[in-house]
């Protein structure tokens, strides 16, 4: 449901219809998604906590990757009408074609398994590659893994400081920590010099 901020009229935006994907589409439907599981009231899904902050980041993720699979046979089955596949179903199986142009993998086969980092990645591919009925202009459908990364270390070193307290660190905490500190410290230096 998308509501006009000038006259006040809201419109249906069914997901299977989008093909020019903004921001506020994925918004509208991690909102309305949350409202489903019955979550959005409960604080550790309030955007405003870390924890919260990364479950609205997967749950963006998820649907940028869910776009592309209403429009398109991306995800297949086997022979036992099974779609997941690997150590605790941890890949999903990916329909070969797609996965040659949009994943850049070059096994000619007629399905591949795929985590979901690694499908994330071809959906926006796909979605940048122009030719596709689906296109978006948004950041978030780039790929934005460095940044995942960075939030997860800091989400990790917060949560470790909590150990530190109850005495349940790990001595060797602290120089992974140090470590990950040099190489923050000398990636700014880097960005200044540059820009």
């Amino acid at each position: 449901m998308e509501t006009n901020k000038q006259s006040g009229v809201k419109t249906l935006i069914k997901f299977s219809d989008l093909n020019q994907i903004q921001n506020k589409n994925i918004k509208g439907f991690v909102d309305v998604y949350k409202k489903y599981l019955g979550v959005d009231t409960l604080k550790s899904w309030d955007s405003t906590t870390e924890n919260g902050k990364e479950r609205m980041r997967i749950l963006k993720e998820a649907f940028w990757v869910a776009i592309v699979t209403a429009h398109e046979t991306v995800i297949v089955k086997n022979k036992k009408g099974e779609s997941f596949t690997g150590n605790k179903n941890s890949e999903i199986l990916v329909d070969g074609d797609f996965a040659r142009k949009h994943g850049n993998l070059t096994k000619k086969v007629d399905q591949h398994p795929m985590k979901f980092s690694q499908l994330k990645r071809a959906t926006q591919n796909y979605i940048k590659s122009g030719d596709t009925p689906i296109n978006s202009g948004e950041i978030s459908s780039r790929d934005n893994s460095f940044q995942s990364l960075m939030k997860k270390s800091a989400i990790a070193i917060d949560s470790a400081k909590q150990d530190i307290v109850l005495g349940k660190n790990n001595p060797n905490d602290l120089n992974s920590v140090k470590s990950v500190f040099i190489k923050a410290q000398q990636y700014i230096e880097e960005h200044k010099r540059v820009a």
